[in-house]
């Protein structure tokens, strides 16, 4: 699901679910905390770095399933609870994901790579002004 729809299914949902057994970096999970929802998920891959258990949502192991509904129950009873997880949601996506941040981190990386006194930085420069580059690591590429 994609688009609209998928913005209206968040906009209906009080809390959002994902017991995985394998992730990296869920985009869905991304989307359910830019729209301000709880989240319940498993701490496999990057997620722990997302969630912080009981500030923003809950971590399960991945096959807890009485741990799971008893995560589900305790928000289900606790509006005040959900508001606040979804609230530090926003702003957790906000400060560490939004995709200006991403530009600024990508374009530093470059900046670096073309400071760098070294052969990689100096074969990084040469490509960028569209000198031909001879050497081994852009033999490797």
């Amino acid at each position: 699901m994609t688009g609209a729809a998928k913005l209206d299914l968040l906009a209906q949902a009080s809390i959002f679910i994902l017991p995985s057994y394998q992730e990296n970096l869920p985009v869905a999970l991304l989307e359910a905390m830019a729209m301000g929802l709880p989240v319940v998920t498993t701490p496999v891959a990057g997620i722990p770095d997302m969630v912080e258990e009981g500030r923003n949502g809950f971590l399960v192991p991945p096959g807890d399933y009485a741990g799971l509904a008893e995560r589900l129950v305790r928000l289900a009873h606790d509006p005040a609870l959900r508001r606040s997880m979804g609230e530090a949601n926003v702003a957790k996506v906000r400060q560490e994901y939004h995709p200006a941040l991403f530009a600024k981190r990508i374009a530093d990386v470059y900046r670096k790579l073309l400071d760098e006194p070294s052969a990689a930085g100096d074969s990084a420069r040469r490509r960028v002004a569209g000198e031909p580059v001879q050497d081994d690591v852009a033999g490797n590429i």
